[in-house]
């Protein structure tokens, strides 16, 4: 899309067509303009009860959200211009807050595809499996949270720390990397914001492409450094990506959750003059095995 003008534009232009009804995410600053592009009624799911509520047909307030290692507790109030009806003990086995604005988006579409209610959809939800690479918890019998995501840009990293460091009793320990020849400007913002929320910080190869690993590495170390990180005491640059895996497993304590950002499901590393095979969640495995084993 080129800019954040032209994706939101784009959008519109779906909301401009609709035949049926749209479902829009009500705390996106772009969701009136969505609603302002159709005469059909538009739905809205929202977090934030600030958020504009009398230009959408319905309204559902997602509250009371409790996360855990495996998935989210909430509950939901249906909002439109004469009532209000709480809706409790919605479950999904899906870890992470952005997974209940997902899973309510799409119980929305669906009860109004089939005419049902969001409770005949209980069931649904519950049964609802993660995909591979999305909030993956990797358990090895450690006595620590392991978890695999591909979060991999500012707004996604925004998304995820909060309600992991909420919930996390020990401490945070993040890794990842960031794309070569790809966005510069974002570089030191994944280092500042990671670093706001996580203890450690361990920076290693995602796809460096034709860069030099570590210089890039360094880019994004600047901004965890402006949040207070110091080099080689709670911020390390470790290129080799299996080296930094193990760098965090072996710094990881009862109670502490590691994020792997960036790699999820992907099959490879890219270098400037190889392509090495590797897979994350096997890697998180093995790296695990060993270090039981030398327990």
């Amino acid at each position: 899309h080129g800019t954040y003008e032209q994706y939101r534009d784009d959008k519109a232009n779906l909301f401009a067509n609709l035949n049926l009804f749209g479902v829009v995410n009500g705390d996106d600053k772009a969701a009136s303009l969505f609603a302002s592009k159709t005469e059909k009624p538009v739905y809205s799911f929202i977090k934030d009860k600030t958020s504009s509520k009398d230009i959408f047909a319905e309204n559902y307030l997602m509250t009371d959200i409790k996360s855990d290692a495996k998935g989210e507790d909430f509950a939901l109030e249906v909002i439109n211009q004469s009532d209000i009806k709480k809706l409790e003990n919605f479950r999904i086995d899906l870890p992470g807050t952005f997974n209940v604005y997902n899973s309510t988006a799409a119980a929305i579409v669906v009860s109004k595809l089939l005419n049902i209610t969001l409770e005949d959809l209980k069931p649904a939800l519950k049964a609802l499996t993660p995909v591979k690479g999305r909030m993956t918890v990797v358990d090895e019998g450690q006595d620590f949270e392991v978890i695999v995501d591909y979060a991999h840009t500012p707004s996604s990293f925004e998304t995820i720390f909060p309600p992991l460091r909420k919930r996390c009793q020990g401490k945070m320990i993040a890794v990842f990397g960031s794309g070569g020849e790809r966005d510069l400007t974002k570089r030191p913002l994944q280092g500042q914001i990671a670093a706001q929320y996580c203890d450690t910080v361990i920076l290693a190869d995602e796809d460096p492409r034709g860069e030099h690993p570590e210089e890039l590495l360094k880019m994004i170390a600047v901004g965890a450094e402006k949040e207070g990180k110091e080099l080689n005491k709670d911020l390390f640059i470790i290129p080799p990506r299996p080296q930094a895996i193990a760098k965090a497993f072996s710094m990881a304590q009862k109670g502490d959750i590691v994020l792997l950002l960036g790699k999820s499901h992907e099959n490879s590393i890219i270098y400037k003059d190889f392509v090495m095979p590797y897979d994350e969640i096997k890697e998180a495995r093995k790296q695990l095995n060993l270090l039981n084993k030398g327990k």
